[in-house]
């Protein structure tokens, strides 16, 4: 049995109070919120009670009913799979599937964290990530956003060992994990071409190796197709798009303004994406001169960047205007930047800690 500290016992302890008032959350506190209970949990329930996809497109419940038949089904289907064995509709023990997830995520940043830090430190940073108010929000009130950063997590953890190891199981792990993804909701397609984008930042500009970059690429998307294709020959059989909105492009210079909102001021994130700053800020040197940690901050700032883009230059922007999305978008990038903080201000990249 490993030695556990007075540090790590507090730190623990300290975890272990958010999560009891979370249990506390999820099993007292029924969804309320509009999103939940017009998509998230309506899908499920009309699946349970009617025991079928509706497929005739002059019924409200055609594909589940709802107003956002463009959404992916992951999170529906697990509701449903859950009351189907319960054998009643149960949204009290709906919440409890955000709340595993939850846990989930606690579990893989500290076994993450574990590589490059002390226990004691890795332990902090999964009770700092326990503290945020929205990823705390959200795991008892059913959203797919919280969902989205597990897999997302998942994704940029084993893209990072690649960086580091080039080990092509850790590539088709992480393509496989942003094809999941791609189910949960249809932001992930941001996160997959960012990691993309940095396999081939990795194999063209730092290696120089063209024929690395086609295999790398093409290997990943493949894995990202994987576990999707059933998802997109579905949609592409009922036109389904990756939208609720309609098309149109055009600068919404509104939004930033809403953007800075959200990161820092509004009572989402405490002050967690001012440490995120401060952290690359304060460890750019070390990051230029790692290869792994530059491309893991370049990932995270193309995932922000391509959430930016959607709301300034599409008609995505009421969302932002309105904060009906923009905060919960930027949760499924706050576990990734957890462990890109962390690592930034270990001694090097790679080497375990003690």
């Amino acid at each position: 049995m490993p030695k556990i500290n007075l540090g790590q016992a507090i730190v623990f302890i300290l975890i272990l109070i958010q999560i009891a008032f979370l249990l506390l959350n999820t099993l007292m506190r029924p969804p309320i919120t509009y999103d939940n209970l017009a998509m998230w949990q309506y899908k499920p329930k009309v699946l349970f009670y009617e025991n079928q996809i509706n497929f005739d497109e002059q019924k409200y419940a055609y594909l589940g009913g709802g107003g956002h038949i463009n959404y992916p089904w992951q999170t529906p289907l697990l509701s449903y799979w859950l009351y189907a064995n319960l054998g009643e509709f149960n949204d009290l023990a709906g919440n409890l599937i955000n709340l595993v997830y939850y846990l989930a995520i606690l579990i893989i940043i500290y076994y993450f964290l574990r590589n490059y830090l002390s226990s004691l430190i890795s332990l902090i940073f999964v009770w700092l990530f326990s503290t945020l108010p929205l990823p705390f929000y959200h795991a008892y009130n059913g959203y797919a956003d919280l969902i989205l950063s597990y897999y997302l997590l998942l994704a940029f953890t084993f893209l990072f060992y690649w960086l580091e190891t080039r080990e092509k199981k850790q590539l088709l792990a992480s393509g496989v994990f942003f094809g999941c993804a791609l189910f949960v909701k249809n932001d992930a397609l941001i996160f997959a071409i960012a990691g993309l984008t940095v396999i081939l930042i990795k194999s063209l500009i730092i290696d120089k190796k063209i024929t690395t970059a086609l295999k790398a690429g093409g290997f990943y998307s493949l894995a990202i197709i994987l576990p999707l294709w059933p998802w997109l020959f579905f949609k592409a059989k009922y036109h389904l798009s990756f939208s609720n909105v309609g098309p149109g492009l055009g600068y919404h210079a509104g939004v930033w303004t809403n953007i800075y909102q959200a990161l820092f001021l509004n009572n989402s994130f405490n002050i967690w994406w001012f440490a995120v700053i401060v952290s690359l800020l304060a460890n750019v040197i070390k990051i230029k001169k790692q290869n792994s940690l530059l491309l893991g901050w370049l990932f995270l700032i193309f995932c922000f960047l391509g959430l930016a883009a959607l709301y300034l230059l599409t008609e995505e922007y009421r969302f932002a205007i309105d904060n009906t999305a923009l905060s919960r978008n930027l949760l499924a990038l706050i576990p990734v930047s957890v462990v890109l903080t962390a690592v930034s201000f270990a001694s090097k990249a790679g080497q375990p800690a003690e």
